[in-house]
């Protein structure tokens, strides 16, 4: 492609945001107005780990499409920035090159050394220098990123320069750094801790932490290769007695009493309808001594997790009595807790999950999809059992149903197996959504059957099994991680128990859980997916560590030494960037703002009072006047309405967003819960490092690539959901073309003004495009308002030209000229409504208007949608289509392409077949009853039922078809009758220029006609013959 169009396009966005930058387009304060009038946009805090891409544009650009609607709506629009500097990727990154230029001086010339692999990554001697180069950094300037300020300043102002870059509305005012060299910010943070810990939120005691031995020290998020969303999940270690060794066990394990096979589970609810224990059978297991002198039976994994949760006799240390295959254990019986059957055996499941769990797994195919198909393979495969040497009486055994669930069944795994049609152990993906699906619903509405709980609903009776489990010595606590961390020295990270300060999430206080799950209930999520990961979620998330011993975070409000961990310092920082420009008077907080207070002034009493409304502080050195300021701006600004977050936070960030809310403002006069969040999927691939990620596609050169409008055009493309996501480079660059192309066409227009009809638009086609344009205003109001962004490119971008296209034709072929009115119409109005999404393109087409700045635009008010117009519209393209495939039909049997016919004729009808008259008002009822969506498969199976239907069946589905397709269309207006006879009588010179004929005669249908062979026209589908 020809940069010639590319720097055009460059240029003006260029001059544009110089423009807004110039006159701090989007720099607002609070006014003494009505709440109503205030929309405050928000994302997460990044972590700064480099430049930013492209992919992590994402989240920030969703955002700008929803600040920028609401803008154009009327609101009083907010979107503050800050930058997360509570990493200790920095610090690590300084040390490192501080110990290379010691080493090998400055620049520093290093040996040549021989790279070695081990699995994926690469052990080698990794040089932080030539890291640092690749980001395109001179080398007479490394040096100064020894200090971990330095780094993380110099990166954070790309992220601002790149963000401009892309057109993003910020008050940059507002951004901030979270480093504790930003006395301000750390003053808030420090109010935020020690108001939870009054309110008894934050604890100190021993509880689980990732952690990476090696750097002996708690292995948060940014300091992961891999597993950067993990987090710790406890579980309920059940104990199976081993009653009766094989004969490879007696020989291993002679002389040790108590012999159990462990199993990790979520539900040990369940323990009452274990049926038999499955291994992994070609997996390696070991024997184990634990603390008390029991022996467990595990995998290597999970044994290095147990001996740093204080299981084994020494920290660290797991000494293995023996080893043996899974296979060996095959035919073992144990005793599980609770369970109806007293002894079980050991079977094979190949299947299992061999990085999650102890590898050995309680069995319960009443309530678990993957015991049931696993179970039913043994069952039905006698090649299977005799590989692994099961005996068939092993087997058989009875599954005891454990929990109802009311309206749907009592043996919830055999039902979904059935229902999601599940063979085998290898369809994966349908067990994993069945297996889901019967924890949600045997979580939230399954009542216990059988045991001490009986009649209480299932999410009551778990914790108190639990509880007994442990008490009775039946079972332990045991918590890991779902999938591996690997730290960035390389090892594999273990969950430790350690003595710290944590916060008590989960059911350490259920009265914060049950309000943070009905803020759940209530507030807009927009997608499903985000409310059930949420709930999960929060079933899980327990007593979370708050503090590490390096880094560059805030510090720990009763202990300097300590920092706040990276996801807890920024649960609150929507509330901060309300006040920060009148704060600090630069990101770093080395100068006050407007308010002129220095961070000392900041006391705990002051926050109260600014953000609790508590009493003015007596000895307060702030005026009471000044700090009104900052009351304004808060009060005015929250709550926060609209967060965009990325999908991977849902279980942890955006949790701890909602429970921090709940805690501190939940005996606020105002609501100041947030009441929008909207979860989307990152764009990346899974199997990246986050090197390897860090040094993807950046935005800077994305813009260099195809413009800022081409990013934002292929970020809405990225999708809005959680489906796995890429960036599609090939939509930047035929943006751009887009772009230029209208653009031209738009010039050209202008250029021809006076050439255009200056009546009012009356024409047919002129009342058509105009609906069009009225439709497509409410339609794409609809989708901002869903935040379903790229259904708006697909409406204003795609669907809106199209009309326009058609109208053009449409006129040419009635040889009429298109109306200056409404074409001037369309062009400002698509440049309102894809402002959001392409600021700049919209920005130049207001230019050409002379519109002034787009701005100060507001959302267009829709006309009326003229939808018999419409109807008709549809009914002449649609048939047209049907007339030219009958046109090369016609020359086809020809052998002539080009042959023009000397007759034409269309043939109407005024009558429908009783069939088709049936599926009229079947269609009516479908309509009424919102059930247009309906599946094919129940309208054949209901229509079929009716013996004087069956034999139209193929036609009336195929009409049914056309017709739902006219619904969703133009609505209720799909059933009303047209005069076909007017509209194609009014319509034969434009048909006979579409088709390219001469003219057409137009007759209604006889039986006479009928006899000749013409083919029978339906009501709205008339036919066309030629000779």
């Amino acid at each position: 492609m020809s940069n010639i169009k590319l720097n055009y396009i460059r240029d003006y966005e260029k001059d544009y945001q110089n423009i807004w930058l110039k006159e701090k387009s989007f720099e607002i304060d609070a006014v003494e107005e009505e709440e109503d009038s205030k929309y405050y946009v928000s994302t997460p805090l990044p972590f700064i780990d480099g430049n930013i891409l492209l992919s992590q544009a994402l989240i920030v650009c969703k955002a700008d499409f929803m600040a920028k609607y609401q803008q154009l709506k009327g609101k009083r629009v907010l979107f503050p920035f800050g930058f997360h500097s509570s990493n200790k990727a920095f610090k690590r990154w300084a040390d490192s090159l501080k110990s290379e230029i010691e080493q090998y001086g400055n620049p520093p010339n290093f040996p040549n050394e021989d790279n070695k692999a081990k699995g994926r990554y690469v052990i080698k001697k990794f040089y932080q220098w030539n890291y640092m180069k690749s980001f395109n950094i001179p080398e007479e300037e490394i040096s100064k990123f020894v200090d971990p300020q330095y780094c993380f300043s110099y990166f954070s102002r790309n992220y601002e320069r790149d963000l401009k870059s892309l057109g993003i509305g910020i008050d940059w005012r507002r951004s901030f750094y979270t480093s504790r060299v930003n006395k301000y910010y750390s003053s808030f943070i420090g109010w935020q801790f020690e108001t939870l810990k009054q309110l008894g939120k934050i604890k100190y005691g021993k509880r689980y932490s990732i952690w990476s031995p090696m750097d002996n020290q708690y292995c948060s998020n940014q300091d992961r290769l891999e597993g950067e969303a993990e987090v710790v999940t406890t579980l309920t270690l059940i104990k199976l007695l081993v009653q009766e060794l094989t004969s490879i066990l007696k020989e291993k394990l002679n002389g040790y009493k108590k012999v159990y096979l462990v199993s990790g589970t979520l539900r040990p609810e369940l323990c009452y309808g274990v049926t038999n224990c499955w291994v992994l059978p070609d997996e390696l297991y070991g024997a184990y001594e634990m603390a008390n002198g029991d022996v467990f039976i595990c995998n290597q994994s999970s044994i290095r997790n147990m001996s740093f949760q204080d299981l084994t006799k020494n920290r660290g240390e797991y000494p293995c009595i023996s080893q043996f295959n899974g296979s060996d254990l095959i035919g073992t019986v144990v005793v599980p807790p609770l369970s109806i059957h007293k002894g079980v055996y050991v079977l094979p499941m190949v299947s299992m999950n061999q990085n999650k769990g102890t590898g050995i797994s309680i069995s319960v195919p009443s309530d678990s999809p993957k015991d049931c198909v696993a179970l039913q393979d043994l069952l039905t495969k006698e090649a299977y059992r005799s590989k692994y040497k099961v005996q068939y009486e092993w087997i058989q055994f009875e599954i005891i149903p454990i929990i109802d669930i009311p309206g749907f069944s009592n043996l919830c795994a055999i039902n979904l197996t059935n229902r999601y049609e599940i063979k085998s152990q290898n369809d994966k993906i349908k067990i994993e959504r069945a297996n889901e699906e019967c924890y949600i619903k045997g979580y939230n509405d399954g009542v216990m059957m059988v045991g001490k709980y009986k009649g209480h609903k299932v999410s009551q009776a778990k914790e108190m099994i639990r509880d007994e489990l442990i008490s009775s010595g039946d079972a332990i606590e045991y918590a890991e991680t779902c999938s591996k961390v690997v730290s960035r020295s390389g090892e594999e990270c273990v969950v430790a128990l350690i003595s710290q300060w944590y916060i008590a999430y989960g059911d350490d206080d259920i009265v914060w859980m049950n309000k943070v799950d009905q803020q759940i209930e209530e507030m807009e999520l927009y997608n499903v997916e985000t409310k059930n990961r949420l709930k999960y979620a929060l079933q899980f998330i327990r007593q979370w560590s708050c503090s590490h011993r390096f880094g560059l975070g805030s510090i720990m409000p009763w202990n300097e030494k300590l920092t706040i961990d990276s996801l807890s310092d920024s649960t609150l920082y929507t509330v901060f960037s309300t006040i920060a420009h009148l704060l600090q008077g630069d990101f770093e907080g080395s100068k006050p703002g407007i308010a002129d207070i220095t961070p000392e002034k900041m006391t705990h009493q002051v926050w109260d009072y600014v953000l609790l409304n508590k009493d003015y502080p007596e000895d307060c050195s702030i005026s009471k006047e000044t700090l009104s300021l900052l009351k304004k701006e808060f009060q005015y600004w929250y709550p926060v309405d609209f967060v965009v977050s990325s999908s991977a936070l849902v279980h942890n960030h955006i949790l701890f967003f909602l429970y921090t809310h709940i805690a501190i403002f939940s005996n606020s006069k105002n609501n100041l819960q947030p009441k929008c969040i909207r979860a989307v999927a990152d764009i990346r691939n899974e199997k990246m490092t986050m090197q390897e990620f860090n040094r993807y596609q950046t935005v800077s050169d994305s813009i260099k690539a195809y413009s800022a409008d081409g990013c934002r055009m292929v970020l809405v493309d990225a999708g809005d959901g959680f489906d796995p996501t890429s960036i599609n480079n090939q939509l930047g660059y035929s943006s751009i073309l887009k772009f230029y192309a209208y653009i031209e066409w738009v010039q050209e227009i202008i250029d021809t003004i006076n050439q255009l009809n200056s009546g009012p638009p009356t024409a047919f086609q002129d009342i058509v495009f105009d609906s069009e344009i009225n439709k497509i205003i409410i339609e794409s109001d609809k989708a901002y308002e869903k935040s379903n962004f790229r259904d708006v490119v697909h409406l204003v971008f795609y669907q809106l030209l199209n009309a326009r296209d058609h109208y053009k034709i449409s006129a040419q072929y009635s040889n009429q000229a298109i109306n200056k009115q409404l074409i001037l119409k369309f062009i400002e109005i698509q440049a309102i409504l894809f402002y959001p999404i392409a600021p700049h393109f919209s920005q130049k087409i207001f230019h050409l208007l002379n519109k002034g700045d787009i701005l100060n635009a507001r959302w267009p008010t829709p006309g009326p949608v003229h939808y018999i117009e419409l109807k008709k519209d549809l009914y002449l393209k649609r048939n047209i289509h049907n007339f030219r495939k009958s046109l090369t039909q016609f020359r086809k049997d020809k052998k002539n392409n080009s042959l023009i016919p000397s007759i034409s004729t269309i043939y109407y009808t005024r009558k429908y077949p009783v069939w088709q008259e049936e599926a009229i008002n079947y269609l009516t009822s479908i309509y009424e009853n919102q059930s247009l969506n309906a599946d094919n498969t129940v309208i054949v199976n209901e229509l079929k039922s009716r013996s004087d239907l069956k034999p139209h069946i193929k036609d009336i589905m195929g009409y049914i078809e056309k017709m739902r397709q006219d619904m969703k269309e133009i609505g209720k207006e799909a059933f009303v009758n047209l005069d076909e006879y007017q509209i194609l009588t009014e319509n034969a010179y434009y048909i006979s220029n579409a088709l390219g004929i001469g003219l057409i005669d137009i007759q209604e249908y006889t039986n006479d006609i009928k006899s000749s062979g013409n083919k029978i026209p339906q009501l709205g589908y008339p036919t066309i013959s030629f000779i």
